[in-house]
């Protein structure tokens, strides 16, 4: 009932009446939607159409992949980004304070417990705002990052400024190379060339704000389809629909030459390549890498992050050291607990095992199913908890990758439990 409601609603923006929803009709729907759902009656002012902008421009990137500027109201409807905005409408404006009590000094132990109890329930809520890219404090944090980036605050980024781009963790560090191409491909302000050729110093070409958030949500969601899509797009130079060996190798060039110029022993060329092809097996090596080889792969966001960001390179390129850490670190912390869960007779067993791997693989399992608690503020970053097996519902971080699967965890884990 609740799908059919939406899916009428959605029928009153159809001004073509073709059963779908083009950009203008999203914002008219979305604009209805800020007034009306408590979570966004806090907008600051002039900020709702900033607000639209950045709520439609998903829904547009995640289904509308083949950039036709339409998007069915069926495929809309039963869309998990629907579901998401959606979700909005579950959420309540942020909680009221605590009322202040006329005689403080008389309810001193019950003001501060209230204050505790509200500023407990404001971070439950922030936590859950911030995790939605519909919500107010999504929407701003993007907004703010854009205004920061526009140095010259002519409203629009040039290369330079989109350079200086942080990204979710703040730690990107993206090329010229892979910069010059996003703005090849997605140009929507160029200076005239008569003003261009008088003064080289100024930017050849600006983009939007709606560009840009085509960009973050790329960036931000590299491992979805759509993202892909878009990042193939920006790679295929040649426009031949495969990631040849010369182009995989126009990219990482700049990779290699800002970590020279960072003092740091950049690996060959050519070693990246091959391990490249390696990872992701396409279908015709011969011809490169496909748009579909890249989707279907599995890594195909770590392949893309190597070849247009310089740190992704370093932490993919650091894997095993910092797998192989936290690996050690979870040996030492089953070690501790081993008489709590019985494995001092498996560690016997092990210790005249002519099968290690098997017998470590037991240990690896039995790692990863007591999920033992990650520590740190950022993934790769962080340790083990020493000893501290409380059965916490928490997943066992040892990576930099986000990607980085159950059977990596694994593989590293024996790694540094044979070398014991």
């Amino acid at each position: 009932m609740c799908l059919l409601k939406t899916k009428i609603t959605l029928l009153f923006y159809n001004e073509s009446d073709r059963g779908s929803l083009g950009e203008s009709d999203l914002e008219g729907y979305v604009y209805d939607l800020v007034l009306s759902l408590p979570a966004l009656q806090h907008l600051p002012d002039n900020f709702a159409s900033f607000y639209v902008f950045t709520a439609v421009r998903r829904l547009m990137f995640f289904l509308d992949v083949k950039r036709t500027g339409r998007v069915d109201v069926r495929h809309l409807v039963s869309s998990q980004v629907m579901e998401e905005l959606m979700a909005l409408a579950m959420m309540n404006s942020p909680p009221p304070p605590p009322p202040q009590s006329p005689f403080p000094a008389a309810h001193g132990a019950r003001a501060a417990s209230e204050e505790a109890s509200f500023a407990a329930e404001c971070s439950r809520w922030q936590e859950r705002a911030s995790k939605n890219w519909f919500s107010t404090e999504n929407a701003l944090r993007v907004y703010n990052m854009y205004l920061e980036l526009d140095r010259d605050q002519n409203g629009l980024l040039n290369k330079i400024e989109l350079l200086r781009y942080p990204g979710f963790s703040q730690a990107t560090r993206l090329t010229a190379a892979f910069v010059d191409r996003v703005f090849e491909e997605s140009i929507t302000y160029r200076l005239p060339s008569e003003t261009a050729e008088e003064d080289e110093s100024l930017p050849e070409a600006e983009m939007d704000y709606k560009v840009f958030l085509d960009f973050v949500l790329a960036m931000e969601n590299r491992s979805s389809p759509p993202a892909l899509h878009w990042l193939f797009r920006i790679l295929d130079v040649q426009k031949a629909g495969f990631l040849s060996p010369f182009v995989i190798r126009s990219f990482f060039r700049e990779v290699a030459n800002a970590l020279e110029e960072a003092g740091m022993e950049a690996p060959l060329v050519d070693d990246v390549i091959d391990e490249v092809f390696d990872m992701v097996r396409p279908q015709d090596p011969s011809r490169g890498i496909s748009q579909e080889d890249l989707l279907t792969c599995g890594v195909g966001s770590i392949v893309v992050s190597m070849l247009i960001d310089v740190q992704s390179f370093l932490s993919y390129d650091q894997r095993e050291h910092s797998a192989a850490a936290a690996a050690a670190a979870a040996a030492a912390a089953l070690e501790e607990g081993a008489e709590e869960v019985g494995l001092d007779a498996e560690r016997e067993t092990l210790a005249g095992s002519d099968d290690i791997d098997r017998d470590a693989n037991g240990i690896c399992d039995q790692i990863l199913e007591r999920r033992l608690p990650y520590v740190g503020e950022e993934k790769g970053k962080g340790h083990v908890a020493d000893g501290d097996v409380d059965g916490e519902d928490k997943e066992y971080e040892i990576s930099h990758e986000e990607e980085l699967s159950k059977a990596e965890h694994k593989a590293s884990i024996i790694v540094a439990y044979n070398a014991v």
